[in-house]
């Protein structure tokens, strides 16, 4: 079983190239944000400042509504383990006791942040990936052909084996300009 969902999360991730399948980390139709070097004249958040970083959090959400005339939103971000980990724990400021993570929470009603590790490296040049998206399946679904499914234990020589099966496809962006991209963070 756990093989199985493995398997199917790498699937959401990245589909499969062999069957022409594509994941949620590699739409080919999907908006691109350019993030802005910082003070530090790096794009990545180990080197931003906390505005710095939620004018990234911002602009990507701002990209997607403006770019649809109002009529898109983006209400899901995924983060690599590590930049949600940073802005989780990193204060607003130095006299404040709200995080960056809460600040934005906070100021955008409706938007989750969640972290997963399928976004460290997805990028272009493998640098990590973050990735917006309204998540509801008007705009975007995984499809599922057959739900895991295990078989009665059979007897194999002394042992046991037990058949299992599933079937399952790639991501489908109905809209693709709904999903955004925003590399080297």
């Amino acid at each position: 079983r756990r093989k199985w969902e493995e398997k199917v999360d790498e699937l959401i991730a990245f589909g499969d190239s062999d069957l022409d399948l594509v994941g949620l980390l590699n739409q080919p139709n999907a908006l691109g944000y350019t993030l802005p070097n910082g003070v530090s004249t790096h794009a990545d958040w180990a080197r931003k400042t906390p505005d710095e970083i939620l004018k990234d959090l911002n602009g990507m959400r701002a990209k997607v509504y403006t770019t649809s005339k109002g009529v898109f939103q983006v209400n899901t971000i995924l983060l690599p383990l590590a930049q949600h980990t940073h802005i989780s724990t990193t204060a607003r400021s130095e006299s404040s006791d709200v995080t960056i993570l809460e600040f934005f929470l906070k100021n955008n009603p409706g938007v989750s942040v969640k972290p997963w590790f399928r976004c460290t490296g997805a990028g272009v040049g493998n640098t990590d990936r973050m990735v917006g998206y309204n998540d509801s399946d008007e705009f975007l679904e995984f499809y599922v052909s057959m739900e895991f499914e295990q078989l009665p234990v059979q007897e194999k020589g002394i042992g046991f084996e037990v058949n299992c099966m599933g079937g399952a496809g790639g991501v489908v962006a109905y809209y693709p300009t709904t999903l955004i991209y925003g590399d080297g963070i």
